[in-house]
């Protein structure tokens, strides 16, 4: 193939293990929606303050969310 052992490159495969979540068309009460609404724009905000980076895409596709086994509900923002 004509490669060069000095020349390949070394490549690592990660695999990340999440919870199962649930879709935002799903939330259950307004009061669930707008726990999920503001853990949404708290982790959007603690982005753009740690780092300097919009997440420019978020969308009902990309905003999930779980419910604790306390029954909290809680808000993911996907990709």
């Amino acid at each position: 193939m004509g490669l060069y052992t000095a020349e390949i490159d070394l490549r690592v495969c990660r695999t990340l293990v999440m919870k199962s979540y649930e879709r935002l068309e799903l939330v259950d009460s307004v009061e669930d929606f707008k726990k999920v609404y503001v853990d949404v724009v708290r982790a959007h905000y603690w982005v753009w303050r740690t780092t300097r980076t919009l997440h420019r895409n978020i969308s009902t596709n990309n905003v999930m969310w779980y419910r604790r086994s306390d029954g909290n509900v809680i808000g993911i923002l996907c990709d």
